[in-house]
């Protein structure tokens, strides 16, 4: 099971999450080089802090990454 979830916002929008940290900073920095004038974070969250925030529980379900109960 997925304990934690690495998230990219571009331009304090989500624009990935990834079970991966490697693979998630990879993204991000494929993202910074497309667009240079955005701005990016990255960002972890746990299985249990992820209930916590609806936009991110929302897009990490939409990925197939978690089930809402």
């Amino acid at each position: 099971m997925v304990q934690r979830f690495f998230f990219i916002e571009e331009n304090e929008e989500i624009a990935g999450v990834y079970t991966d940290k490697d693979i998630a900073r990879e993204e991000a920095l494929y993202l910074k080089e497309d667009h240079p004038l955005d701005h990016f974070r990255l960002y972890s969250l746990t299985m249990a802090e992820i209930e916590n925030y609806p936009d991110a529980f929302e897009f990490a379900e939409a990925s197939g990454l978690v089930q809402h109960n």
